[in-house]
């Protein structure tokens, strides 16, 4: 049986009774009353009764659920981000559809660099489908959904790679406002990458 602990403290409590003897057991029932009805709603607690005075002055008591402990309260914790380093979180709309013929552009292999894979996907984009330019998620979740047997592209990697493709001596491709496209060098470098991807010759790139 489950076990608890009352403690009750009356501060300032004064009583003053001024009548006749007669009045004496009148009071005292009063005074038990008022009593009782302090003690109540502790037995409502443990007993889980609420007990109502009825019009006729006796107590009617109304079943309830007994009360056995106090709920623990619970926070909730704050749901965790998923990272983007890998192209995780990204929105399913970063990735771009269309209908990949591998007997024009190959598969992309699993040799290859990651700014190589971006170079290879920015152009079979453009020739395929639109747009021309690509953020450097629309590339991450693009090829990570549909080219998975060449590896997974992170896109910290791309990002930080091609940036170094746009500079002398690659001149590969251009950044304007947050979208990648291939320039002529890029455009000639995608070509080895294809023909590299349908098995007709190999692909030598510098790191």
């Amino acid at each position: 049986m489950p076990e608890f602990h009352i403690e009750l403290e009356l501060q300032g409590l004064k009583l003053k009774i001024r009548g006749s003897r007669e009045d004496v057991p009148a009071a005292m029932h009063q005074i038990g009353r008022q009593v009782t009805g302090l003690l109540n709603p502790i037995a409502e607690v443990v007993e889980g009764e609420v007990v109502e005075e009825t019009p006729s002055g006796k107590p009617e008591v109304i079943a309830g659920t007994p009360v056995t402990a106090a709920k623990k309260r619970t926070s909730r914790k704050p749901k965790r981000v998923s990272s983007t380093a890998n192209g995780g979180g990204a929105s399913s709309d970063d990735v771009v559809n269309w209908n990949h013929d591998p007997s024009k552009w190959g598969y992309p292999l699993k040799t290859w660099k990651g700014w190589e894979k971006a170079i290879w996907l920015l152009y079979v984009i453009s020739q395929e489908t639109s747009p021309s330019e690509l953020t450097s998620s629309q590339i991450v979740q693009t090829f990570n959904a549909k080219f998975t047997s060449a590896g997974t592209l992170a896109h910290i990697s791309v990002n930080r790679d091609l940036a170094r493709r746009q500079m002398a001596p690659d001149l590969l491709v251009h950044q304007n406002d947050g979208r990648w496209k291939l320039l002529d060098n890029g455009v000639s470098m995608a070509q080895v990458l294809v023909a590299a991807a349908l098995g007709k010759e190999a692909v030598t790139a510098n790191a």
